[in-house]
């Protein structure tokens, strides 16, 4: 049946409204590409819409009240979509770099005061790409604008946690804690800054005392960013390999997304394996069933000599930890949780249930953002710290902490006698260095990180700080960063959820209340509560298939993101080798370089896989004084992004056998 020009005039109506609706959603999810062609088949479908409209006879239209229903949602439709023009339009006004990124820059010019305001604050020297910028408080637009008009990259914003700041730039974070803080500092990709400035906005509500705590908390990440590198460059690899085999272990097991709220109000034990764990070691056994007991792997051994059964064991290594379980026998726990990059044979072990998360948000944020899960359990890189972050998420209060030492006994001793790396004590040398040694010949810990030399490993600098009892214990600065993690979540809980250290040694936390164990039981730990239960509860409608036909798409579209990389970097090669001196060549390779950017973007964690080399290669650029310098530079990292795929893709391609094998039908 033919449609009658009015039919055909809705149709078009609500194809043009749909069209907005596309815009927005690429908008939304910064699919800017597709926004872009988009906007370019805007003006052909309004042309469509009125080439309908005048085919319409109203005239002939006969009256109805079918037909003033029609009028009616004509009107509405009409108003939607006048409404989404103004609103995509004005948009497209403030962000037109982000549609046509070869247009040129345009920005309202800053009122003198605001530039007079940001030349203070600036220092001499500073790297708009790699320095940091941290504002404090409301009514930071002006300033703002004024630093992304130069170029500034690394711009972060502190706001009260009442407050949204809404319509932020493109590039801009925001955070509402000293943790997030944290998080988004560590989480800096590449080159750490060498300058890092907070500033005060004139609006803002925050307390003096809060912004020294940012200043502080800056400082430290920055320092232990910088000391990370060498991890990153040992372990980088590896946990790029273990995050990829590990896809189908995440598909088949729910991630701690599930937990979340899971155990309100039920008291959470946090357990370590710091030498003062043997002190109320023993009391362990009456809060059994009492309260959820989350054991890290490290400890276990320990509890196994008391004959202690932890609910939750956890773990975030990417090292095969196994042999600090010993013997234990891990079907008596509730449930194992291990981040997405542990390595896959803690995932062999016969644990009643299994729960992922994301413990390293470099290498494992894509994984559970094409489940839609939000699954971090940030931690500075402390697994004690993802364990309390665990505790938090479920909802605990209050959250109790034992062998949380982060010191060392007098004598040096790192861990509770009774673990399976007991003998393990620290050395401290004249020049503040600080190395342990008498790890467990099983442990990995030694031949995987760097400056690790006849069965010792380089610990980082010797510090002091305020001891459980008062006064101060020797420390090291790796210890006083986490120290500070402690702190921080302190000051961010108060008043919302109960805090205590009940380690009976080691560091005074600020903000934790500080008791004997045996008073927190007394005081806090009455009610029964059964974890099984409950952990099984949190399993119920688990849809795991869903999540692996989620996991297979996007594990296919990793397939894909390496080939077309690989490809675009071998033309990269190919056109930069044969580039100095032509201004032809040098600005097709731009363009290729553009696109090969905008395809590796998807996997970035490739950039685990040889981290010193792109450190070395970036710096080499960055060092460059001549184009032949920068094409050097340039050579060096496209054939890094080549061997860095060639590295790791025949493990995805594995991985992605295993789950078409899992999603096939059990004949």
């Amino acid at each position: 049946m033919t449609e009658s020009p009015l039919e055909m005039m809705c149709k078009e109506l609500l194809s043009l409204a749909q069209h907005y609706e596309q815009i927005r959603e690429t908008i939304h999810t910064k699919r800017f590409p597709e926004a872009a062609h988009l906007f370019q088949d805007l003006e052909s479908r309004r042309q469509q819409l009125a080439s309908a409209h005048q085919a319409v006879d109203w005239a002939q239209v006969q009256q109805s009240e079918d037909l003033a229903q029609l009028i009616l949602n004509i009107q509405e439709t009409s108003k939607l979509i006048k409404a989404s023009d103004d609103e995509l339009m004005l948009w497209l006004k403030s962000n037109q770099d982000l549609i046509n990124p070869d247009a040129p820059k345009t920005m309202e010019a800053s009122t003198p005061d605001i530039v007079k305001r940001v030349d203070a604050m600036l220092p001499d020297p500073w790297n708009s790409e790699l320095d940091v910028v941290m504002l404090v408080g409301e009514g930071s637009a002006d300033l703002v604008k004024e630093l992304q008009r130069r170029d500034q990259k690394r711009l972060i914003i502190y706001l009260p946690d009442d407050c949204v700041e809404s319509d932020l730039p493109e590039g801009v974070v925001a955070v509402h804690s000293l943790s997030d803080v944290m998080d988004v500092i560590q989480l800096l990709p590449g080159t750490p800054p060498e300058n890092v400035i907070t500033v005060k906005t004139r609006d803002s509500s925050v307390s003096k005392e809060r912004i020294i705590d940012i200043a502080r908390t800056i400082e430290d990440c920055i320092n232990q960013h910088r000391s990370n590198q060498a991890t990153l460059n040992a372990l980088g690899p590896m946990w790029a390999r273990n995050a990829v085999n590990n896809l189908p272990t995440i598909a088949a097991w729910p991630s701690i997304a599930r937990l979340i709220d899971a155990f309100s109000n039920v008291p959470v034990v946090v357990i370590s394996p710091g030498p003062s764990l043997g002190n109320n070691i023993h009391l362990l056994h009456k809060l059994k069933g009492k309260a959820v007991l989350i054991c890290v792997t490290h400890a276990l051994s320990a509890l196994q000599k008391e004959g202690i059964v932890p609910d939750i064991v956890i773990g975030l290594e990417a090292q095969d930890v196994r042999y600090h379980l010993g013997d234990y026998p891990i079907e008596k726990l509730e449930a194992m949780v291990f981040a997405a990059s542990s390595h896959p044979n803690m995932f062999k072990l016969p644990a009643r249930r299994f729960f992922t998360f994301t413990g390293n948000s470099h290498v494992e944020k894509w994984i559970y953002d094409c489940l839609d899960e939000e699954a971090v359990l940030n931690g500075g890189g402390s697994v004690s710290c993802s364990g309390m972050r665990l505790g938090l998420r479920m909802g605990g209060n209050p959250i109790i902490l034992l062998g949380q030492d982060l010191s060392f006994k007098e004598d040096g001793q790192l861990y509770v006698s009774t673990n399976c790396d007991g003998d393990a004590k620290a050395e401290f040398a004249a020049d503040g260095s600080v190395a342990i040694s008498g790890f467990s010949k099983k442990s990995e810990s030694v031949s995987m990180i760097k400056n690790a030399t006849d069965d010792k490993v380089s610990f980082s600098k010797q510090t002091y700080l305020p001891g459980f009892y008062g006064g101060e214990v020797r420390s090291n600065t790796v210890f006083s960063f986490f120290h500070r993690w402690f702190e921080n979540v302190a000051k961010d809980m108060q008043g919302k959820v109960t805090l205590l250290n009940c380690t009976e040694g080691g560091v005074f936390i600020e903000g934790m209340q500080h008791m004997a164990l045996s008073d927190a039981i007394e005081q806090y730990v009455h009610q029964d509560v059964d974890v099984g239960a409950i952990l099984s509860n949190a399993l119920d409608g688990f849809d795991n298939a869903t999540r692996l036909s989620k996991m297979k798409i996007k594990a296919l579209s990793v397939c894909d993101a390496m080939i077309k990389s690989r490809n675009q970097a071998e033309a990269c090669l190919a056109l930069a080798k044969r580039a100095r001196g032509n201004e032809k060549m040098l600005k097709k390779l731009s363009n290729k370089e553009r696109r090969l950017i905008e395809t590796l973007k998807p996997i970035l964690f490739l950039s685990l896989i040889q981290h010193g080399e792109i450190m070395g290669a970036v710096e080499r650029g960055t060092q460059a004084t001549n184009m032949n310098e920068v094409l050097a530079a340039s050579i060096q990292l496209y054939e890094v992004v080549i061997n860095a795929v060639d590295a790791i893709q025949e493990p995805i391609r594995e991985t992605v056998q295993e789950l078409n094998k899992m999603s096939q039908p059990t004949p």
